[in-house]
């Protein structure tokens, strides 16, 4: 096992080709359209912004997040996309699906309000 602070020099090997088969879950790109025309661009658990940050390279970047994952349904339904899903920054989504079933954009608010009052 490594010890920390350990700068040994070694070689590691990446790039293996690997097939591999899953499921993928259809998105309707205008459900996401129709999400950020009401939610905007802005991350709704951190208030981050891509375009602010970055400028005009990124104005319209965010990820949109489904309240209630796409995969739980089993089938194909309809969802609302002003009250089933979010724009979350990539950090605040990842966050979210660190447990299953996701963390609510609620739950990652009081986790930022917290660590930043702490």
């Amino acid at each position: 096992m490594d010890e920390p602070g350990r700068t040994e020099a070694r070689e590691f090997y990446e790039g293996r080709p690997l097939s591999v088969q899953t499921t993928r879950y259809e998105r309707d790109p205008n459900a996401r359209g129709a999400s950020l025309a009401q939610h905007g661009y802005s991350c709704a658990a951190c208030g981050f912004n891509f375009g602010a940050v970055y400028g005009p390279v990124a104005e319209h970047y965010i990820q949109v997040h489904h309240l209630n994952p796409v995969s739980s349904h089993g089938a194909a339904v309809a969802i609302n996309p002003i009250t089933d899903m979010r724009p979350l920054c990539a950090n605040c989504h990842a966050v979210a699906h660190f447990k299953n079933p996701p963390y609510t954009v609620e739950e990652i608010i009081y986790f930022i309000h917290k660590e930043q009052t702490s």
